[in-house]
């Protein structure tokens, strides 16, 4: 596994969090073109500091296919047209419940004209303890409670019925996470979704994780959001991917102190199920997967 964290200063607190959404949407297209799988091939997390003007993100890469983009990753630029601007806004305002005003498009422009010229540094780099500077009004970009803003936040339930086989309901509980997650960066990307995160439940009679989501009513896309999940899912079937997902699941390792395995916390509450490196080994095989994928049903609320 490849761990790779990357920061950036900036002194505009909305900007910047304007600036961190431009960066993963392009790199959220970059995982797609590369034909990546979130969970599988790697883990992703922007994350923006407003009181400590600092952008920061975050990589692991558990495959040798994730491997071949880590030289996009550590040059990661953002796109500097408007609609790009527009869509990181509305994924924005959806996470706020905020709306977002642009006096000047050029200023904006030009601020993430000068972010883009300012180098990714790694954390491994630092030398010294970097001092943050507290957070300061924005110059560029206003933010503001009072709005009429409608939001809607749909949800999409991953349903596969109960097996006797209960070692089968983690591979199912990581399997979906991974449909979730893969899904919901192309949803967050294209339809300017924001993802709220996933939970889960189960019956005697079926397994179900459901992911959240929030938009503005408006740009609501159900139809595209449940094409896109059903891409994903007969992705995740084709025998290149299929041998990389076995493979990413039998790796776990418990034992060797990387946090590249799934949270047994999680599982344990969700599933009420715990297995270890031996299950994962014997149970999740490819004809084991391709057989949970094929009766996986998607529904959306």
């Amino acid at each position: 596994m490849k761990r790779i964290i990357l920061i950036k200063p900036s002194d505009n607190p909305i900007t910047s969090h304007v600036y961190e959404h431009l960066v993963m949407n392009q790199f959220k297209q970059q995982a797609r073109q590369a034909g990546l799988l979130d969970q599988i091939d790697y883990f992703k997390l922007g994350t923006n500091y407003p009181n400590h003007g600092i952008i920061t993100l975050e990589f692991d890469l558990y495959t040798d296919k994730a491997a071949e983009i880590e030289s996009k990753i550590k040059s990661l630029q953002a796109p500097t047209d408007e609609s790009s601007y527009q869509l990181a806004m509305q994924q924005i305002m959806a996470e706020s419940n905020m709306t977002i005003g642009c006096d000047n498009v050029n200023d904006l422009h030009q601020a993430i004209e000068w972010l883009n010229q300012t180098p990714w540094q790694s954390i491994a780099d630092l030398e010294q303890p970097m001092i943050l500077n507290a957070g300061q009004e924005d110059a560029i970009l206003y933010q503001s409670s009072e709005n009429n803003l409608k939001l809607s936040q749909p949800s999409y339930c991953l349903e596969h019925p109960a097996v006797e086989e209960r070692g089968l309901e983690p591979i199912f509980h990581y399997l979906a996470t991974a449909i979730h997650t893969t899904a919901a960066n192309i949803i967050d990307y294209q339809l300017a979704y924001y993802n709220l995160g996933d939970s889960y439940q189960n019956t005697t009679d079926k397994w179900s994780s459901i992911n959240e989501f929030s938009v503005l009513e408006h740009i609501e896309n159900d139809v595209q959001a449940k094409q896109i999940y059903a891409e994903v899912i007969e992705s995740m079937k084709k025998s290149e991917n299929l041998d990389r997902i076995a493979w990413r699941l039998q790796s776990f390792h418990y034992s060797t102190g990387q946090m590249d395995t799934p949270n047994i916390d999680y599982i344990i509450d969700d599933t009420g199920v715990l297995i270890g490196e031996k299950t994962w080994q014997k149970l999740a095989t490819p004809d084991n997967i391709t057989k949970m994928l094929s009766q996986i049903s998607l529904t959306s609320n």
